[in-house]
């Protein structure tokens, strides 16, 4: 749920209230999160897009067959992003970037301290029969607690928008019992080709790579 109040420039400035529930329940993973926030967008001159939010996360977590923990938190953020296409619905050239940093202080009332870096980028170029996809997505936690982080603020690749030929969440540190519990560090990265064939049909071939881990010395 949530309501956008247009500001000064409604087509490039808004504040917006929101509030959500989400659950996740795998084989080795479970969590139920209610949030609510607010966050302020700007559309800046250059085409960058500006978001500064602030969230309450109420979470319950549980991974493998550990006991299930409950944590609070105040969760600050900025987003950075852009965008550039060729405008057309199957694009052709353009690329994209995402960039998030967030933390949450317990001087400010949460549970535990972390801060935390992600980043997404995707490139798009045309050749001469097809086009050719680049993406890349890394992030790191770091903090005296991020062991102590609930499952939806834990690194775990694994999935068609991740390292595709592997489970959804299954790659990433695992407990004794060989459950994946999620880590503080994601790299993956992917290229891909694809060919428009029908006006709504495509075939495409891809190689992905990427792991979670709890540092960058990770195998991919």
């Amino acid at each position: 749920l949530f309501r956008s109040i247009p500001m000064e420039n409604p087509s490039y400035e808004y504040l917006k209230i929101f509030a959500g529930y989400e659950k996740e329940d795998t084989v080795d993973l479970y969590s139920s999160k209610k949030t609510i926030g607010s966050s302020y967008t700007y559309y800046q001159q250059n085409h960058w897009l500006h978001t500064y939010a602030i969230n309450y996360e109420h979470e319950t977590s549980r991974t493998g067959i550990n006991p299930y923990d409950t944590t609070n938190l105040i969760i600050p953020s900025v987003t950075f992003s852009r965008t550039e296409t060729d405008g057309n619905p199957y694009p052709l050239k353009g690329w994209s970037l995402v960039s998030k940093l967030s933390g949450s202080p317990t001087t400010i009332g949460s549970d535990l301290s972390f801060i935390q870096l992600n980043a997404r980028a995707k490139y798009i170029h045309s050749l001469p029969v097809g086009r050719l996809l680049v993406r890349g997505e890394v992030g790191a936690s770091q903090g005296t607690d991020v062991e102590r982080l609930p499952v939806s603020k834990r690194y775990i690749a694994g999935g068609d928008t991740s390292v595709r030929g592997y489970s959804y969440k299954s790659l990433g540190p695992k407990d004794e019992d060989g459950d994946v519990v999620g880590g503080s560090a994601l790299l993956v990265g992917s290229i891909e080709y694809d060919y428009l064939f029908r006006p709504r049909w495509a075939v495409a071939t891809f190689y992905d790579a990427g792991n979670a881990a709890n540092d960058f010395h990770m195998d991919l």
